[in-house]
């Protein structure tokens, strides 16, 4: 059966059509230190069987975790040698404990994982602006790993991370979401209504623009492909 890799990735909001809407669960580490605990930028805490680390900067932080799930299948390795032998799965999180962005590599999560997730319908939404600089530390933090020196046991695990920059764009940042949040609270001017040739009072005609899409509850908006990830 071909695996399916799936990043989803999960950003607070207000009703702002963005690419994710919301955090979602939180750590199921309860070791992991504050803030102040860490120094300026990475921060690798742990190396054996995965790679666990945080990337501060000044009085904010994010947290990540990697995972190494089934084997690869042959067929991938033999198509393309630099697969990993495992389908790397990882995790982000902000300095409050939300994942807001996952990694899947095959067909399932660690069970925590997906708890934790299930768990964040019942908790509050992010800020937007909050979240945009979240991933602009996660940006950085991947930047980072590409230089980092990691036992060779955990390189896919590193490989795996150091990717992730790829899944920032600048839409997500906070230049681009501050500007959206500021035209979301700009109320938009009313059409009157007017009056149809007999006299009589005609309808107010519709604001909503044509293929506008609204949403009243968070969401998570996931990209596929049909590869597992390097």
């Amino acid at each position: 059966m071909l695996k399916t890799l799936r990043s989803a990735v999960v950003l607070g909001a207000v009703g702002l059509l963005m690419a994710c809407s919301v955090g979602c669960g939180g750590s199921s580490d309860t070791s992991r230190p504050a803030v102040t605990e860490l120094r300026e930028g990475l921060n690798i805490l742990k190396t054996e069987g995965a790679i666990v680390g945080a990337y501060r900067k000044g009085d904010r932080a994010i947290y990540f975790e990697t995972r190494a799930g089934e084997k690869t299948l042959d067929v991938y390795r033999n198509l393309d040698p630099s697969l990993p032998e495992h389908e790397m799965d990882l995790r982000v999180m902000d300095d409050s404990g939300r994942t807001f962005y996952v990694q899947q590599g095959g067909d399932t999560l660690p069970e925590g994982w997906e708890k934790d997730i299930a768990a964040e319908a019942s908790r509050p939404r992010v800020d937007p602006v909050r979240r945009a600089d979240d991933f602009g530390l996660m940006k950085e933090a991947a930047l980072a790993m590409e230089s980092a020196d990691v036992p060779v046991a955990v390189k896919a695990h590193k490989v795996s991370f150091a990717a992730t920059k790829l899944g920032v764009r600048d839409d997500m940042l906070r230049p681009a979401v501050e500007k959206a949040v500021r035209r979301s609270a700009t109320p938009r001017p009313t059409t009157p209504s007017s009056s149809t040739a007999s006299g009589s009072s005609g309808a107010s005609p519709s604001t909503r623009r044509p293929g506008a899409t609204s949403t009243a509850s968070s969401g998570t908006t996931a990209s596929t492909a049909t590869a597992p990830r390097a």
